[in-house]
């Protein structure tokens, strides 16, 4: 093989690997501002009311997904709004981080589920 064939060969193996980790590291790592929040999809950017250094009360936060509620201790609790990454959104009562209680869920296809959810699964539609 000659030395310029010997090159290409190099240059498009480095190539592959970067491509490669480039793919295999698509979990995005936000670095988090404002109180805590439990949720590692949530953690990112958070503005609202903050108890003993966690989210508490009123508050919104942003990471590789988004929430706009209630909080105790850091966890959805309460209501609020769920998107996440993909588009897919909850609207309703929350506890323990978990859809819970009377709620919509709206998925980025159009398609809908509303009625009384138990620990993210849907008991009752309406």
């Amino acid at each position: 093989m000659s030395l310029i064939n010997k090159k290409i060969v190099y240059l498009t193996l480095i190539f592959s690997v970067v491509l490669i980790t480039a793919s295999c590291s698509s979990t995005r790592t936000v670095p988090h501002q404002g109180c805590y929040v439990a949720d590692s999809h949530l953690r990112g950017f958070y503005s609202g009311s903050c108890r003993g250094g966690k989210a508490y009360g009123r508050g919104k936060t942003r990471g590789q997904d988004f929430y706009d509620g209630d909080f105790v201790d850091g966890v959805p609790n309460g209501q609020g709004t769920y998107i996440w990454s993909d588009g897919d959104k909850y609207v309703g009562q929350f506890k323990n981080g978990k859809a819970h209680g009377n709620g919509v869920m709206i998925y980025s296809n159009g398609n809908r589920k509303q009625g009384v959810w138990e620990k993210n699964r849907l008991v009752y539609e309406r």
